[in-house]
């Protein structure tokens, strides 16, 4: 189950798993909160039962849950980002006796804020597997009250193959090959800081170097604001969601992470991937990603001179690549047979 299909990172990592579980062990079956603007869809393969519950946000969805898994029956459910695995927690009790319920947890965003966070305590350990993300990201849930004796560490998947080869698409992508480009993907909202970023960028000793930000969000008006009040409307681009985002990684010169909370951010490892240095905050989860790659750097801190500070060190190296193989580990082939072992286990717990 997840809430949407839209283009986040917990939406996409569910479209991967859902094409690499093994069909002759897996039947998979996908409940979505609501398919309106759903651009992941198009990658859940069709063998792939998708199911719409018309429901726009989770507390609407709720009350067809307990209906839903009672006519399916199944096995297992596995939920992602935490106000549906909440919501599905609660609701453990009125489940089938063999249904197992996995939990897979997606930010440490929710553990700053007093309510989700005791939700989370008092809730969760009702799982018989919880996914972490990260060894950090479980260290840093624990630390918080949330501690779940059956967490399990499993890494973002990456379709490798697919990346790589949309990365050589025909695009224009608009860089100046005079300037160093350094690139941002997400959603526009306070979490990724992008407002922070253009901050940064302002500062920059090296002025040859441009921005280019693709997202959607509710931010784009003030950002766009402030890049007018910074003087930067000739140094960033604003430019919307992209279906295939891969040659804008592949051509970027640096991705760049400002954001202020992560669980295991996607758009790194496709920026790995594609052979692009990263410039990222310290977000949870980040130095097992890129820490020990000497092209990247980690930011010592979240504010806009930390920020500033990793970017102007990438823009002074000067235009360098990645070993695309720095991103084999989390290939999606592997990672899905963990998830089947995983997921088998939550299920020999129930019977």
């Amino acid at each position: 189950m997840v809430p949407s299909l839209g283009g986040g990172g917990a939406e996409r990592v569910i479209a991967t798993l859902a094409r690499h579980l093994d069909p002759a062990r897996c039947e998979v079956i996908l409940a979505v909160g609501s398919l309106e603007n759903a651009p992941y869809r198009a990658e859940v393969p069709d063998a792939v039962r998708v199911i719409d519950l018309r429901a726009r946000q989770v507390r609407w969805a709720a009350p067809k849950l307990i209906p839903l898994i009672w006519s399916l029956r199944p096995d297992v459910v596995m939920s992602t980002l935490d106000h549906l695995n909440i919501a599905l927690a609660a609701t453990r009790f009125a489940w089938p006796r063999r249904t197992a319920f996995v939990a897979r947890l997606t930010s440490t965003e929710s553990l700053r804020r007093p309510l989700p966070r005791r939700l989370m305590a008092a809730l969760l350990p009702c799982a018989d597997a919880a996914v972490f993300q990260s060894e950090e990201m479980r260290q840093i849930y624990a630390a918080a009250g949330v501690t779940l004796a059956r967490g399990t560490v499993i890494h973002n998947p990456i379709d490798l193959a697919a990346v790589r080869a949309r990365s050589r698409a025909p695009t224009q992508t608009g860089f100046d090959p005079a300037r160093f480009n350094f690139l941002a993907i997400g959603r526009l909202a306070p979490a990724k800081q992008f407002g922070v970023l253009l901050d940064a960028l302002a500062s920059l000793e090296n002025r040859r170097t441009d921005l280019t930000l693709i997202g959607e969000g509710s931010e784009r008006p003030a950002l766009r604001a402030r890049a007018r009040a910074l003087g930067l409307e000739e140094r960033v681009r604003f430019l919307s969601f992209q279906d295939n985002p891969y040659p804008y990684y592949a051509a970027a010169d640096a991705l760049v992470v400002s954001s202020r909370f992560e669980g295991f951010p996607n758009v790194v490892l496709e920026a790995v991937a594609c052979g692009a240095p990263v410039a990222a905050t310290p977000v949870s989860s980040i130095g097992e990603i890129i820490g020990g790659l000497d092209q990247c750097v980690i930011a010592k801190g979240f504010d806009a001179p930390d920020i500033a500070a990793a970017m102007d060190r990438l823009a002074k190296a000067g235009r360098r690549r990645l070993d695309p193989r720095a991103a084999d580990r989390f290939d999606a082939g592997p990672i899905a047979l963990r998830y089947e072992a995983m997921l088998g286990a939550a299920v020999a717990r129930r019977r």
